[in-house]
């Protein structure tokens, strides 16, 4: 938001610049401020996101009431000209939506979990698989000297992205992942293989990953994942099994210089696209260049998974050693 507020006020795109609180829902319910080169200075030295988020809301469903008709009218009467939104896949897809009601509007995509369609990178993505790294190394200190298994689960409830990618350059013994069902004999089977010259180990799992037959509901009950395997592995290897949940420390990262360099891009290149008067569009990186692509294409393509032929080998429960299936954004 600090590149799209300097490059519209710069360029003269437009004279005014307004900044919604808490996404879609601080439209409804016009909780906003002017957005000036002087209060955006800082916004891209912290993480998380000084406008608020709204989370999941979602404008076609409010507690059960569609509030489009609402959200359109109220950036009628503050004559909005253009709306450039930055989220994740559930953001966009709104956004799609949205400009089929007639709001001229352009998405940048950004979400730690790193899978939407359409584009190679998302906006926080390596900053959160920095802040895991730094975890990770503090964690390998403890557990080296304790001799521990310790679980490091991160988040990514339906994607193993951000799990992967920790993993794989934390060096961590064990990766699981959403997109493989893991079996759990399988993974004390690998410790247990490990043991013989790993005097500890580190297992990275992404929060929706599941062992096979076991029910969402089951894991959930102890929670979740990371507990789950904590008590399973205490059970089969009577070793000591530590936790730690790197969770919301991943999005109060602080930025990585590439996120930094690609968000002041993408902000650059939307604002560029609304005095081209296009809309309708999300910014995107693909094969290393910046470009964009119809919302619609967001709406009707499912999120890139892991793909478990080049980036994983379920018979080490790790990532691949593939070196063209990954950093390729």
């Amino acid at each position: 938001m600090k590149w799209v507020t300097k490059q519209t006020l710069d360029e003269r795109v437009a004279d005014e610049i307004i900044g919604f609180r808490n996404g879609f829902s601080g439209i409804v319910n016009q909780d906003y401020e002017t957005l000036t080169r002087k209060n955006v200075r800082r916004w891209d030295r912290d993480g998380g996101t000084n406008l608020g988020s709204s989370g999941r809301y979602n404008v076609f469903d409010d507690k059960g009431v569609d509030r489009s008709s609402e959200f359109v009218s109220n950036l009628s009467k503050m004559d909005i000209g253009a709306l450039i939104i930055t989220g994740g896949d559930g953001s966009l897809r709104q956004a799609y939506k949205l400009s089929q009601l007639g709001v001229p509007i352009i998405g940048i995509p950004k979400t730690i979990d790193l899978g939407i369609p359409g584009t190679s990178y998302t906006l926080g993505f390596l900053s959160a698989v920095d802040e895991n790294l730094e975890v990770m190394d503090k964690l390998r200190n403890t557990a080296g000297s304790h001799e521990t298994i310790t679980i490091m689960e991160t988040m990514g409830r339906e994607l193993g992205h951000l799990a992967i990618y920790s993993g794989k350059v934390g060096h961590a013994g064990i990766i699981l992942i959403p997109e493989y069902g893991f079996r759990i004999d399988d993974v004390v089977q690998r410790l247990i293989d490990r043991s013989k010259f790993a005097r500890y180990d580190i297992l990275v799992v992404a929060e929706g990953a599941l062992p096979y037959r076991v029910s969402r509901k089951e894991v959930d009950e102890v929670g979740g994942i990371g507990k789950y395997l904590e008590k399973k592995l205490k059970e089969m290897t009577q070793r000591e099994v530590r936790y730690t949940n790197s969770g919301y420390l991943q999005r109060g990262a602080w930025p990585h210089a590439f996120d930094k360099l690609w968000a002041l891009n993408m902000a650059i290149h939307a604002v560029n696209l609304t005095k081209e008067r296009r809309d309708g569009l999300m910014v995107c990186r693909q094969n290393g260049v910046l470009t964009e692509i119809p919302l619609k294409y967001i709406n009707d393509t499912p999120n890139t998974k892991i793909d478990i032929e080049t980036q994983y080998d379920p018979k080490k429960l790790l990532s691949s050693r593939n070196p063209k299936a990954f950093g390729n954004f």
